[in-house]
């Protein structure tokens, strides 16, 4: 019994020690090709979130935790399509001013 004992302590403290834990990675103002970066995936659709993931997946930094947005004064990206965003083909453009991604680290 004794043995089975320190052989669970002995498992329990390898699964402890392993060092992995989620690096949170703000981006202030992102850009993607020097462009900010739109707050819809696609025009108009899948706002929010989804765009916001899909930066992170880009900048190899996981998925997004929290994001911010703002209406853009300047043209801006739409990752879904690759196209931009510029108010002679939309009434506005809106952009992300912050976006924070978390991804798994193994050290």
């Amino acid at each position: 019994m004794k043995y089975r004992l320190n052989y669970l302590w002995a498992i329990i403290a390898v699964v402890v020690s392993s060092s992995s834990a989620f690096a949170d990675i703000t981006y202030n103002n992102p850009r993607v090709n020097n462009r900010p970066v739109d707050w819809c995936l696609n025009p108009a659709v899948q706002c929010g979130r989804p765009a916001a993931d899909r930066f992170c997946e880009i900048a190899h930094a996981g998925t997004a935790v929290r994001f911010h947005g703002q209406r853009s004064a300047v043209a801006t990206l739409i990752l879904g399509n690759r196209q931009m965003c510029t108010l002679n083909r939309f009434d506005h453009c809106d952009r992300f001013d912050k976006i924070v991604c978390s991804a798994t680290r193994f050290d």
